[in-house]
């Protein structure tokens, strides 16, 4: 058994270092436009609020999958009449499918869960909030040169829940963005 075992976790191993000819490290950033949603049912507010955004990523492509950390940067919004403010960061993990087809064009679907990092501001007091964020999209990534793409494409962020004065508040959001990828 301690022999299948020792052979099996080599193999494993192996097969990890065996990397296909597309393989690679990337970074690169996006920005766009965001529309960030915050919901309170015992305050009544439904507000959304149209803005940009910025984010910077790092990441490792293998053969149809892309793999990256990305920090995003939402600007300050107000709320309530001005009489609220809420910003957030976010630090995400996520996972990128490209079919099996290698054009100039290539579409993509992704999905990504990480931490929000919130910060609400009401009445001169300030909570700052982590919590559980995901999102999904999809998108199309054009082939600038050999290494160097162009990403479009758009998500839908569930942003979890920031807490000010013993009230939570749910914040989700969606975004359309444009970004340059650069592969070594």
């Amino acid at each position: 058994m301690k022999k299948f075992l020792f052979i099996f976790v080599c193999a494993f191993a192996l097969a990890g270092l065996a990397c296909p000819a597309n393989a690679g490290m990337f970074f690169g950033a996006r920005a766009g436009a965001e529309k960030y949603l915050i919901k309170n049912t015992s305050d009544q507010l439904d507000e959304g609020r149209t803005g940009f955004f910025a984010a910077g990523f790092i990441g490792y492509h293998a053969s149809f999958f892309r793999f990256e950390g990305e920090y995003t940067y939402f600007p300050e919004r107000s709320f309530q009449g001005k009489r609220m403010k809420a910003n957030t960061q976010m630090v995400m993990g996520n996972l990128y499918f490209a079919p099996p087809m290698r054009f100039f064009i290539q579409p993509y679907v992704m999905g990504g869960a990480g931490v929000g990092l919130h910060k609400l501001e009401k009445n001169e007091v300030s909570k700052k909030t982590n919590a559980f964020s995901w999102q999904i999209g999809a998108g199309l990534e054009l082939e600038l040169s050999e290494n160097v793409f162009l990403d479009i494409g758009g998500r839908w962020l569930n942003l979890g829940d920031a807490k000010l004065d013993s009230k939570k508040y749910s914040v989700d959001g969606y975004s359309y963005y444009g970004g340059l990828r650069f592969e070594y």
